[in-house]
């Protein structure tokens, strides 16, 4: 991983947890968190890398690229 200074998007991976809740962790293990929605677990993510000054990069799980797909 490239050192934070170099480091121009943070990556967070998407992926179904407990009772259908939405988890969301940073690749890097700084952030995480669990979500009842895609969409508050999307804004958690995009306002996490913002506030480090980074894009964001979003990897959904095979499950939930089905459900990012049809929107």
């Amino acid at each position: 991983m490239p050192a934070l200074s170099e480091q121009k998007s943070i990556v967070f991976r998407f992926s179904r947890a407990a009772k259908g809740a939405i988890a969301v962790v940073e690749y890097a293990g700084a952030a995480r968190g669990e979500f009842a929605d895609l969409s508050s677990a999307m804004r958690f993510a995009s306002e996490e890398a913002a506030r480090r000054g980074l894009k964001v990069d979003m990897r959904f799980d095979a499950s939930l690229a089905m459900i990012r797909a049809a929107g």
